[in-house]
């Protein structure tokens, strides 16, 4: 789940299916990223692949979001109040 974590950390697009699929499956399929490393410099990374769950009520969404902004605040804690905002208006 380490792609995930850092396309959220470097403010990317995030598919919250990811956030919610199961990580554990020993499917032995990979696929080859690239995302924003270290200093903006982009990073070739090989992932599991993993079938990506589809958001399809509002409580995978929540659990979603939930994981979404226990990563994001970490790196931007002053930003947690406007994502509570946020999920209420959702």
């Amino acid at each position: 789940m380490l792609v995930p974590i850092l396309k959220i950390t470097s403010d990317e697009y995030t598919n919250f299916g990811i956030l919610i699929t199961n990580h554990m499956q020993q499917d032995n399929k990979y696929q080859f990223s690239i995302i924003n490393g270290v200093g903006d410099q982009p990073s070739l990374c090989l992932e599991l692949s993993h079938m990506t769950k589809r958001i399809i009520n509002i409580e995978s969404w929540m659990s979603a979001f939930r994981i979404f902004v226990e990563v994001y605040t970490r790196k931007f804690p002053v930003e947690a109040p406007a994502l509570m905002k946020y999920s209420n208006l959702i």
